[in-house]
């Protein structure tokens, strides 16, 4: 989840959904908008919470922009957490109920050499969560 430096949540680092009550989520009418969408709706419907959630009619990362300005929250990969941007906390959700999987379909007669090597790396990186 997304941040603005300004926000209450930042001093609840790991933050679960009742722990979102009252706050604003902001997300894409562009895809995956509409799924992060549905997900806040039926996480926040597990703890009796109605969620006051915004499209807007922006990328993801024009979204990121707009949480950096203050208009809301948003949910995002893990994988943000990794880059630094100006203005946003990244604060990854405790609930293991929380975390989404990522599927991935490719044409087995697709030889993109850049697709090889990213699902080589999946691969080893898979095979170092198992163990």
């Amino acid at each position: 989840m997304m941040t603005g430096l300004q926000s209450r949540l930042n001093e609840k680092r790991g933050s679960r959904q009742p722990d979102l009550s009252g706050e604003r989520f902001i997300v894409s009418r562009f895809s995956p908008g509409p799924d992060l969408y549905e997900i806040i709706v039926q996480r926040a419907a597990k703890y009796d919470i109605r969620p006051s959630i915004s499209y807007k009619e922006v990328a993801q990362e024009t979204l990121l922009d707009l949480v950096g300005l203050g208009q809301g929250i948003t949910i995002t990969s893990s994988s943000r957490a990794a880059v630094s941007i100006p203005d946003l906390v990244f604060l990854p959700m405790n609930d293991p109920a929380d975390i989404m999987s990522f599927i991935g379909i490719w044409a087995m007669e697709s030889d993109n050499p850049a697709l090889r090597r990213l699902l080589s790396m999946a691969r080893t990186m898979s095979d170092i969560g198992a163990t």
